[in-house]
């Protein structure tokens, strides 16, 4: 309602009300004016609530310790998702002991299961928090079988994990105190990847990691893996022979080895 200053009366009290409806019409006006609203549709939204927030790396840990492939297989692709839509995501999920529970998973029965569980760590490693995790539960040993995983992209993602890994001192020395270098050595020779090879440069910058794959004949594997037609194969394949080169008589091995023709005609 409403009214003006001229038509109020001497108690201050409108003498006049505007806008009340009357007539046969005023009912039918009124239901239209109160009329409920329709609801808004829906729309979808990737906000959640901070009490969600908070609880999360938690109730993914838990979620791990279920017995069911199916639900370890859908909290693992949450988590990944999660883990991408910010940087502190990562270090919370590694405060929750999420690398202690993933990586038995790394061997689990279930092909999705583990590569979702390598994508997860490989997400994880990005962080100084999750690398040193990683070294603590002895998730590199584990790795190192998942590269050969039937799967080409679990194999892919154990292969990123350890590159991460390897990016600080610890790592480095943790991947070949485990062996990997010898074992890199061994799936570069079965069957060559740019992954494979640009792991196994992470243990070349390491003196007892050259020297194991010096040990392992890891030469005349470059030199093999010279004669491929991919291109990345060929550039690191170059970079580690670089390396394992840099003693005086690896030199001589590589010649031996016929390194010299396929270097000269790239």
């Amino acid at each position: 309602y409403t009214w003006g200053e001229t038509d109020r009366g001497v108690d201050k009290r409108p003498n006049q009300i505007h806008g009340m409806h009357v007539g046969t019409r005023a009912n039918s006006v009124v239901l239209e004016e109160h009329k409920v609203r329709p609801f808004k549709q829906e729309k979808p939204s990737d906000h959640v609530s901070v009490a969600f927030l908070a609880r999360a790396p938690q109730k993914f840990t838990e979620n791990l310790y279920a017995e069911s492939d199916v639900v370890q297989q859908e909290t693992l692709k949450t988590m990944a998702g999660w883990l991408l839509s910010h940087p502190k995501h990562k270090v919370s999920q590694v405060e929750a002991n999420a690398v202690e529970v993933l990586t038995p998973l790394i061997s689990s029965p279930d092909a999705l299961v583990r590569e979702r569980t390598t994508q997860v760590l490989a997400l994880l490693a990005t962080v100084q928090q999750g690398v040193e995790h990683m070294l603590a539960y002895g998730t590199v040993p584990e790795l190192l079988k998942a590269m050969q995983d039937p799967k080409e992209e679990t194999r892919h993602n154990a292969h990123v994990t350890l590159q991460k890994v390897g990016e600080l001192p610890s790592g480095m020395y943790a991947i070949v105190a485990a062996g990997g270098t010898a074992m890199l050595v061994v799936v570069c020779k079965e069957q060559v990847s740019a992954d494979a090879l640009l792991t196994l440069k992470t243990c070349l910058k390491d003196p007892q990691g050259l020297s194991d794959a010096l040990d392992s004949k890891a030469i005349g594997v470059m030199v093999a893996a010279l004669g491929h037609s991919e291109q990345s194969i060929l550039q690191h394949a170059l970079k580690n022979i670089t390396f394992l080169t840099n003693p005086d008589n690896a030199k001589k091995e590589a010649i031996e080895a016929g390194a010299g023709g396929p270097v000269v005609k790239l």
